[in-house]
This record gives structure tokens, sequence and C-alpha cells, in this order.
């Protein structure tokens, strides 16, 4: 629930916001078109009654030069007449009226009214003034000057005996026209009424789209919340489908990458907990299995002794002899049995003895290049010289397959594995055969470097080892009184350097072999 309510305020914020962006510039743009639509309203009704007075001034010009009553009303009943027109009046040059018309007698008697401001009007501009609008809040007024043109004669020229006239202007009156501001404010009021419906219009257009948009937008949001918290909650998330190509699309691609990620390291995380319950089962076991596996040696020697005392009071009875050939031999499959449980144990004695590294590593090629990925290359380097020492077999083969094991993990994306056998002469040092195992991997930092022999210390994360493979190792060595250098840099890769002991002969060998090529020299 607060899931879906924490979505819903989202979704509400959103398509708010889009909306309140829209009402915004909805609203400056009304605000803007109405300013401007007004400001020209305005001045066509300047521009209608100075154009409506310079038009009666014209074709009042005769009447007013001849002052006729008669003949200024017929031309006041053109203008008059026009829907827009309140009042008209003519007015002869000594400001006295020809002739008014008006909608209604009360605005027929005003419009003789002049006051003293429109006189001085007309009276300081005379015949080169033009019409002159006085607002007023219920109307314009227009005060045109009437002019009459006259011609006079001048001389043409010194050669031409010609007289022709030359244009002039004279004042003989004015008019006065008042225009109605009504029709001016019902042209605003519906300018106004089609702004505010085109602002609805695009108010909702706008919010349609915005209600769409900031659907996409939080659809997929919301959907990629509840699968987060879903996933917190411990349920199975699958993947995310239909999502958009765009920045939500890839961060739900990423979290259902995550997610499969997380879900492979919890089924390792139970298989390594299971793992661990069997190694700890087989733990137990392996101590039983060493307490009977000692124990039964002990009986086992004691019938040995046993048999072969019998066999030596009965060597001329057959039969005695074939049964405890039988016997004997069955003592033999019991100390086989025997030794495989102190080796599942792991309590199983070494069995020193001369072992040639590299005839040990042509048998272990095989294993080794099985237990390496295709992506992995590896180089064999055997000694050039006899590299014999004294030790287990089984506990070089252990080593030597730990160290390679331990490289291949270190090389994730592939690389190469040198193993290299060498023979290696100190001042101050006995001969020793070296091993060195080298990765092209990832390397190892200081901190790493500094525990990587401690027992259960490891670097591969939930069931990737159990950090015993390298502590191992250096037990070996130390059983065989070598010793264990590393060098590694991250990024680069890692060397393990494995000293042992040469055998007394090889070492001897090599000493006779090095003491000649000093004497010769």
């Amino acid at each position: 629930m607060s899931s879906a309510r924490g979505a819903g305020r989202f979704s509400r914020r959103v398509f708010l916001l889009v909306a309140g962006v829209l009402l915004a510039l909805s609203a400056i743009f009304t605000g803007h078109l109405v300013y401007v639509q007004w400001s020209t309203l305005e001045s066509v009704a300047g521009d209608r009654s100075r154009g409506l007075g310079s038009l009666l001034a014209t074709s009042a010009r005769a009447a007013v030069y001849a002052e006729n009553p008669a003949l200024a009303k017929e031309m006041l009943s053109l203008v008059v007449g026009r829907r827009d027109v309140l009042s008209a009046a003519v007015f002869g040059a000594d400001d006295r009226p020809i002739a008014a018309e008006g909608r209604t007698p009360a605005l027929k008697a005003a419009s003789t009214n002049l006051d003293a401001n429109e006189l001085a009007i007309v009276r300081l501009f005379g015949p080169e003034s033009s019409c002159v609008n006085h607002e007023h809040p219920e109307m314009v007024e227009a005060l045109c000057p009437v002019l009459l043109e006259e011609r006079g004669t001048v001389a043409a020229g010194l050669y031409f005996e010609e007289r022709e006239t030359a244009p002039g202007r004279r004042y003989i009156g004015f008019v006065r026209v008042s225009v109605d501001r009504a029709p001016l404010r019902r042209g605003i009021a519906l300018l106004i009424a089609r702004s505010l419906g085109l602002m609805m219009l695009v108010l909702l257009l706008g919010g349609w789209a915005g209600y769409r948009l900031s659907r996409r937008v939080t659809e997929p949001l919301e959907r990629l919340t509840s699968a987060v918290r879903a996933f917190g909650a411990g349920q199975d998330v699958g993947a995310l489908a239909g999502m958009p190509d765009d920045e939500i699309g890839r961060l739900a691609e990423a979290f259902t990458a995550m997610t499969r990620d997380l879900a492979a390291r919890q089924r390792e995380k139970e298989a390594l907990a299971e793992r661990l319950r069997h190694a700890q089962k087989m733990e137990v076991v392996g101590a039983l299995a060493q307490g009977i596996a000692h124990d039964f040696k002990n009986i086992l020697s004691t019938l040995k002794i046993g048999v072969h005392l019998i066999e030596k009071g009965a060597e001329q009875d057959a039969l005695v002899l074939k049964y405890t050939s039988r016997m004997a031999g069955t003592l033999e499959r019991a100390r086989e049995l025997v030794e495989r449980l102190l080796a599942f144990s792991r309590t199983r004695e070494l069995r020193a003895g001369a072992v040639d590294l590299t005839a040990l590593l042509g048998r272990l090629a095989p294993a080794i290049r099985a237990a390496l990925d295709e992506q992995v290359r590896l180089q064999l380097d055997p000694a050039a010289s006899v590299a014999v020492v004294e030790g287990d077999p089984a506990s070089l083969e252990q080593l030597l397959m730990n160290l390679v094991y331990n490289a291949r993990d270190a090389m994730p994306a592939g690389g190469t594995l040198t193993v290299r056998l060498s023979v290696r002469e100190e001042t101050g040092r006995a001969p020793a055969a070296r091993i060195s195992v080298a990765d092209t991997g990832v390397g190892m930092s200081p901190e790493v470097h500094a525990r990587i022999f401690e027992p259960f210390f490891t670097t591969k994360g939930s069931g990737g080892g159990t950090g015993l493979g390298l502590s191992i190792v250096r037990g070996i060595v130390e059983e065989h009184r070598g010793r264990i250098a590393v060098e590694s840099v991250p990024g680069v890769g890692t060397t393990f350097h494995v000293d042992l002991p040469l055998a007394l002969e090889v070492a001897a060998a090599h000493a006779a072999g090095s003491g000649a090529g000093e004497g010769g020299a």
C-alpha cells in the first residue's frame, strides 16, 4: 500500500508540475495576446474617429463655406447613420454650430457644446492642424478642421505670357465626431473570451499530454520501485519486460542484471553452506576414520606377526602355508585400506625418496592442461639440468597442482600460465631446485600479499575457495625443508617460487661440477 501511495504521489507531482508549467505559459501567452489586441483595438477606435472626422470635414466643406444647415445635416446623416457613431456636428469659422445630429437628443445637444481646451486646440493649429482625438471613458471624439483650397495667379516665366493658379488652403470651420466605445468593449470581451477558450483548450491538451508524459516516465519507475521492494522482501524478481529504451530502461536492465548476480551469489552461498556442512560431517568422519585406522593398523601388525610365526612353524605343511598365504594377502589388502583411511583423514605419513621434478612435471602435464580453461595458454619449461629432490611424490604433486589452481583462478579472463623448473646455486646456500609458477592474472595488493598463507583466507568470494590451498602448499614446503617466495604486481600477474633442497647425490655432483669449472678457469 505504501508503495502504491508513494507511486501515486510521485505521479501526481509530475502531472501537477507539467500542468503548472503549461498554465503559466498559457497565462503569459494569453495576457500578452489580450494586451496586444486591446492596444490594437484602442488604436483602431482612434483611427476610426479620425477617419470619420476627415471624411465629414471633406464632404461638409461646401455646406460650411455656404453656411447651409440643410446641406450640413445631409452630410451629418451619412456619418451618424453608422452603428458606432454617437453624434456629429459642423461648426463655422466663428465656432458657431451650423448643424448637429445624434442618436439621442441629449447626444445631439452635447455635440454642440465646446469647452475652452477644444477651442484652443482648433485655433492654435488652424489650417495646418489635422484631426485631434479626445479620449473619454464612453467615447472617442475627433476634432477635424474644414479647409478650403484656393487658387491664385503667378507668372509662369520670362518668355511665357501665361497665368496659372497655385494652390492655397484657408480654415473655414471644423467638425466634431463622437465614436462609441461600446463596440470596442464588446470586441475586447469577445477577444478575452476567445483567448480564455484557447487557453483552456491548450490546458486540456497540455494536461492530457502531460498526463501521458508523466505516465510514460512514472510507470516504468513505479514498476522498477515495486521490483526493488519485492526483491528487498526476498521475492523472486524476473526480467522487467516492456521498459522504454532510455535511461530508465538501462537502469532496469542494470537492476535485472544485479538481481540475477545476487540470486546467483545467494545460490552459491547456500551451496557453500551445504558444502561446509558436508565438510564438517566429513571432518567428523575423518577423525573417526583416523582413530579406527590407527587402532586397526596396530591390530594388523599383530596379525601379520602371527601369520609370519605360523608360516615359520609349519614350513612343511602345504595346507597351512596355503591358508597363511591367503591370510597374508588379506592382511596386505587391509593395510592398503588403512592407508586409504589415513589419506582420507589427511594424516598419512610422508614417503620420502628421490623425486625427479622434470619427470613429475611430465606426468602432471595432462592433468594441468585439463585443469585450465580454454582461454589460458600453458607454457612448460623443464629444467635444463637434473632437478632431483628428496621428498614425497604425492605431496609434491599436490603442491604443484595447488599452485596451478591458484594461478588459474587469478586469470578469469584468460592469460598465460608458465611452469618453469630450474636449479639455483646461491653463495652460502646449498643448491636447490626451483619450481616457478607464474600467471598473467590480476595480481595481489600488499594487504592480500601479507595474508595469502593464512588458513581459510581467500579473495575468491563466496563459493570460490576454502582458503587452504596456499596454506597446504606452505606446509608441504616446510615439510620438505624448502622456501617459498611470492612476487606480485596488481594488474600484471603473480609468480610463486618454491625452492627445494636437491638430493644429496645430485647436490654433490653440482658442487663438483662448479668446482671443476672454477679450477679450469
